[in-house]
């Protein structure tokens, strides 16, 4: 006779699945909060962001009297495309941006205001809220809401740390001929987790900085063009490379452990 008082046996999957997803009044529960902040905020920022408007229609009346600022700024708009922006065609670099923004700074300072608007609108309660949120989901089921954004990021970071950890702590590995020694095994973890955290981290060595600086620059835009060319290679490899690394995972998978 079975004993209908006793608690269910559960196996591993069933267990996992109860913390897989936020229950329903979890949910609810956080979006009522998030909305409540964000309906505090929203008014506060709308006229903060009316402000700003305001602040910048006042700049460009200023500009509009700088001839320079005039003659840039009718080669923006003089194509009827609407406004240019970067066009090697209308003359229009970075050098050309700068220099309309010199020019409004030098005629109406930005106030401090503006910075704190800024801020105030990074640092808002309902973004606190939110990752605070996404860190409850990642130890309740590995990710968040909010890494599904960007999931092959998350992925590639998660992977590359994991990988790191696993070569650091390693007491074991493969007895095959691929590894002959654990040197190999932990030369190979770090190998596949530095073409994934490379991916993740794009590049961190100034090229943007220096691509920007010749574009900024009128006699550096061949120069501009090939920075340009070199990073979207680099980035071309270390997508391929990542990939690569992904592969490797898959085919090693039954021996990542510790």
């Amino acid at each position: 006779m079975t004993d209908i008082t006793a608690p269910p046996e559960l196996s591993a999957a069933e267990i996992a699945a109860l913390f897989a997803r936020p229950t329903p009044s979890d949910q609810r529960i956080r979006r009522t909060a998030i909305a409540l902040c964000e309906g505090i905020e929203d008014p506060i920022l709308g006229l903060g962001l009316w402000a700003l408007r305001l602040h910048r229609a006042r700049v460009r009346r200023a500009a509009a009297a700088n001839e320079e600022w005039a003659a840039i700024e009718a080669r923006r708009r003089g194509a009827g495309r609407g406004t240019i922006f970067l066009s090697k065609e209308h003359g229009l670099s970075f050098t050309e941006y700068e220099t309309q923004r010199r020019i409004e700074e030098e005629l109406v300072p930005t106030p401090r205001w503006v910075s704190l608007y800024h801020w105030a609108k990074a640092r808002r309660p309902s973004q606190i809220l939110r990752r605070r949120v996404a860190t409850v989901e990642r130890g309740r089921r590995g990710f968040s809401e909010r890494d599904l954004a960007d999931f092959p990021h998350y992925l590639t970071a998660t992977l590359a740390r994991a990988l790191t950890e696993l070569a650091d702590l390693a007491h074991g590995w493969p007895g095959d001929g691929e590894f002959p020694a654990m040197e190999d095994w932990t030369a190979a973890l770090r190998e596949n987790a530095a073409a994934l955290a490379a991916y993740t981290e794009g590049d961190a060595d100034g090229s943007v900085a220096e691509w920007y600086a010749a574009a900024s620059d009128p006699g550096r835009q061949d120069e501009a063009d090939d920075l340009s060319r070199a990073r979207r290679e680099r980035e071309d490899a270390r997508r391929e490379a990542a990939r690569a690394a992904l592969v490797w995972v898959a085919e090693h998978f039954e021996h990542l452990w510790d």
